[in-house]
This record gives C-alpha cells, sequence and structure tokens, in this order.
C-alpha cells in the first residue's frame, strides 16, 4: 500500500515538534533560573541610600502602598521583588507602623527585617562621636548590655574581613578596628546583635568613604586609602574647628614631604598606657609606637574615628598657595578654637610666644 506525501513526513514532524517542545521548556527552564537568580541577588543588594535615611510606615498601610512609597523615596527599585519576598517569608502580615532608620549599606532583607521589628519609637540610639576611638566606643555599646566590649571589637574584625568592598579599599597592616567605627548615631533593641550592628557601622563608614572619594578624583599621590584614613584621624584629634580641617591636613602633607616628623599632639597619649601620663612626657617617651614626636612619618594605624569633614580634608587638603608653604601652626587660646599656621620655624616660635606664653 503506497503512503500519501504526509504520512511519510509524520515521524519527522513529531521528532521536530518534540524537539521544539523541549527547546521551549528549556529556555523557559532557563529563564525561569535566571529570574530567580536575579531576584535571589537583588534581596543581598545594597540599597541606594547614601545617607542615614528615616523611613516613616503609618499605621494600616498596606504592603503595596508601603512599597510604593519605598520606591517613590529612592529607597527600592524593584518593588514586585520586594512584595514577592514579603509574601513568601510570611512578612507581610508582620510590617510594623513607625520610624526606621536605613543608613548605608543595608540591603534589602536587612530592610525588611526592620520593618517587620521594632520601630525607632521603641529603640535606643547609639551615638559616637567624632574622635572616639574603638575602646570608647566598644565600652559604649558594652553599656547597653547586649554584647560586651570585647564582643563587640571582634565583631567589628570579624566584618570588617567579610566586607568585600571594604577588604578592596583597604588593606590594613594590623587588625585594629580603629578609624572604621563611623561617627554618628545608630538604633539597637534587644533583637540586636554584635555583628550586626558592627556590620551596619562598618557598612555606613564604606558609603561615606566612597561618597567623599567620588568628591576628590585626583587625592594627594603616592598614599593609600589606609593612609588617608590614619590622616583624616590625626585631623580629627588636632582640629576643633571644621573649617581649619583642610589646613591641618596640608601641613601634614608638607610635612610628609620632606620626611620631617608630623609631632602632632593626639598621637601621644593614643595607647592607654600613655593616657595617665603628661602630654609632653608622653609625645618624648622612645617606647611609644604612636608618638609622631618619636616615629618617623605616620603612626601603624588611625588613632580615632573620624567623622565626614576630617575625612574630606585627608582627600582634599588645602590648595592654597599660602598652605602650600605651611609646616607648623599653634592653638591660639584665645577661645576661639582656631590655630594661628606658619612657614618657619622662626615664625612659629612668635606665634608660641604670641599665644602660649602671653598673659
Amino acid at each position: 500500500q503506497m503512503s500519501t506525501e504526509s504520512e511519510k513526513q509524520t515521524p519527522r514532524s513529531s521528532k521536530l515538534a518534540r524537539r521544539a517542545v523541549m527547546t521551549l521548556l528549556g529556555l523557559i527552564g532557563l529563564g525561569m533560573a535566571g529570574l530567580y537568580y536575579d531576584y535571589r541577588s537583588y534581596l543581598d543588594e545594597d540599597l541606594p541610600v547614601y545617607d542615614p535615611t528615616v523611613v516613616e510606615i503609618s499605621a494600616g498601610t498596606n504592603i503595596k502602598a508601603m512599597l510604593a512609597a519605598l520606591q517613590a523615596g529612592g529607597i527600592i527599585t524593584r518593588p514586585r521583588y520586594a512584595e514577592v519576598y514579603l509574601r513568601t517569608e510570611d512578612l507581610d502580615t508582620r510590617i510594623q507602623s513607625g520610624r526606621f532608620m536605613v543608613v548605608p549599606g543595608t540591603t534589602v532583607r536587612q530592610l525588611f527585617d526592620q520593618i517587620t521589628h521594632r520601630p525607632l519609637d521603641e529603640q535606643e540610639s547609639i551615638t559616637i562621636p567624632e574622635g572616639w576611638s574603638a575602646r570608647q566606643v566598644s565600652e559604649r555599646v558594652a553599656g547597653f548590655g547586649f554584647c560586651s566590649a570585647e564582643v563587640f571589637l571582634d565583631a567589628v574584625n570579624t566584618e570588617r574581613l567579610q566586607l568585600e568592598g571594604l577588604n578592596a579599599l583597604f588593606q590594613p597592616t594590623s587588625d585594629s578596628p580603629e578609624g572604621f567605627l563611623f561617627p554618628d548615631t545608630y538604633f539597637v533593641d534587644h533583637s540586636s546583635s554584635a555583628p550586626r550592628l558592627a556590620g551596619t557601622i562598618l557598612n555606613h563608614f564604606l558609603g561615606v568613604w566612597r561618597e567623599v572619594a567620588e568628591e576628590a578624583p585626583e587625592p594627594p599621590a603616592g598614599f593609600t586609602d589606609y593612609e588617608r584614613l590614619i590622616i583624616a584621624s590625626i585631623v580629627q584629634g588636632e582640629a576643633v574647628q571644621t573649617s581649619e580641617m583642610a589646613t591641618i591636613a596640608r601641613v601634614i602633607y608638607n610635612r610628609l614631604a620632606i620626611d620631617m616628623k608630623l609631632q602632632m599632639d593626639p598621637t601621644c597619649d593614643y595607647l592607654p598606657e600613655f593616657q595617665a601620663m603628661p602630654l609632653p612626657q608622653a609625645c618624648r617617651d622612645t617606647s611609644n609606637p604612636f608618638s609622631t614626636y618619636v616615629i618617623d612619618g605616620l603612626p601603624p594605624t588611625p588613632i580615632n574615628s573620624p567623622g565626614r569633614d576630617a575625612i574630606r580634608a585627608a582627600f582634599l587638603p588645602d590648595p592654597s598657595e599660602e598652605a602650600a608653604g605651611y609646616l607648623y601652626f599653634v592653638a591660639r587660646k584665645d577661645g576661639s578654637g582656631r590655630h594661628a599656621f606658619s612657614a618657619t620655624y622662626e615664625e612659629h616660635q612668635r606665634n608660641v610666644d604670641r599665644f602660649l606664653w602671653s598673659e
């Protein structure tokens, strides 16, 4: 019996059809896999937040309205992914009303972990003042009772090593947490942990550092980011007036350029064992590895937690022609918090006689 033309093509057509279906299913599978990967990656992305931002959620706000408000405020970029996360994790019914602090480095997961827990009104604030040492910060954290000072500092070191962006910029020669605990106000509750708080502070520091670096595409050459952080901490320790920070930074760079000892007083009593000593004695003690009256160049680590203005000064020292020659400064001792700057030792001595020794 003779087959028709269409019957002859049936096996081949069926095979092609099956292949087409399998290909389509494969493409759908790849698409779904790619979509799922994109979704999971988004949850661990840093939010586009560059300064501490307070988010307020009104009582009775539904999930879609909340996500729309977060998107309008520039906090989230993919509300549909966020909604999927909240619903699949059964968090959509646990959203709290109130105010919540979002800091740079917060991920999408962390944001919704906050929003489904306690608002600011039910949290306690920890303020890190500019110029505080890591030891002072750890003691303040310990005062809130959820961890000891030692546990907090250990958490800072652990989180610092795990924070990829921080490691890419900074390659310190020690495991000191000094300099990385950015001064600001942070919020904790009884569910807080040392690693979580440490991670928040370190991410905030990294965000500020990147912002300042973008403002200064050409900082003084020949210095690592860690050395700039050390310089920023010295500026923070020396300056009383923010307006003088850039000029103090210029003096530091000028001295380093000619291999002149920095002779900066705040480096003398950084270590606890030298804090009880009179300043001149601590500065001249040859066993003091931080005293820039004794050592050449910069101290081995930062000496405190510098704020944004001090960091900016380390990136953007005073560019004026006059400041280019400054090597000395002395406090005016007139209640203004200002300094008298000079280019020569003779002029500096006249300023010392005028401002330190005159009645």
